[in-house]
């Protein structure tokens, strides 16, 4: 009889440890994580369940959506405000590429500078085009004016349209008011970035007058 209620009494503490050992602490019943273990292996070792981890990723991600989003718009109203230098008397916007993609597919025109843009002065006409860069200060006393990917892009486009390509890149301000604006000829670049010294020579004097281009010597100001 003794032995019957050992037994009973073991099985009771056996049943009790159990509960102890699954019962959550008050922080993690209050986080929502709860640690579980893993009985695959002799050392058995609590494992966090992950789901903190994926929250941190998720913001992480959010941030890096809004950041992108931001540069975009950034890009654009920039464009926009090299689009409005041009008197519409004389200059008609012939291409503007959108950047617009979904799931890595984009058109192939995006790979294009951003602006193509004819004057039509009398009889004659002439195109020529722009990619505008903004940025908001100088690195390493000068400018990045693109990628060299997309430098040879440009001057790809350059000899295969057989009309000139100029960078348009504003600094510092605002991107619809930069305080300094230049314009480089993208036959001048020997790569894809360039010191203060050698981009003052590219400077608009007057900042607030619009564009003029000289057909003849294919310059634009």
């Amino acid at each position: 009889m003794t032995g019957i209620i050992l037994i009973g009494l073991g099985i009771i503490l056996f049943i009790a440890g159990i509960i102890i050992i699954y019962k959550p602490t008050p922080a993690e019943a209050q986080t929502g994580v709860v640690s579980s273990f893993d009985t695959s292996s002799s050392n058995s070792k609590p494992i966090l369940n992950n789901t903190a981890s994926n929250v941190d990723k998720s913001k992480w991600a959010n941030k890096k959506d809004v950041s992108t989003e931001e540069n975009f718009r950034k890009g654009e109203n920039f464009e926009k405000y090299v689009v409005k230098k041009f008197n519409r008397e004389y200059f008609t916007i012939k291409e503007w590429t959108s950047d617009k993609y979904v799931d890595g597919i984009y058109a192939e025109t995006n790979q294009h500078p951003d602006l193509v843009v004819e004057l039509a002065l009398r009889s004659k006409k002439k195109s020529f085009s722009i990619e505008c860069k903004w940025k908001q200060s100088l690195y390493n006393n000068g400018i990045k004016v693109a990628t060299e990917e997309q430098l040879n892009r440009y001057k790809k486009f350059e000899l295969e349209r057989g009309i000139p390509v100029f960078m348009a890149v504003g600094i510092s301000g605002e991107p619809s008011r930069p305080k300094e604006l230049y314009i480089i000829p993208l036959k001048e670049l020997k790569n894809n970035f360039i010191h203060i010294n050698d981009l003052k020579k590219y400077e608009k004097e007057n900042i607030e007058e619009g564009f003029f281009f000289d057909m003849e010597e294919e310059t634009l100001r």
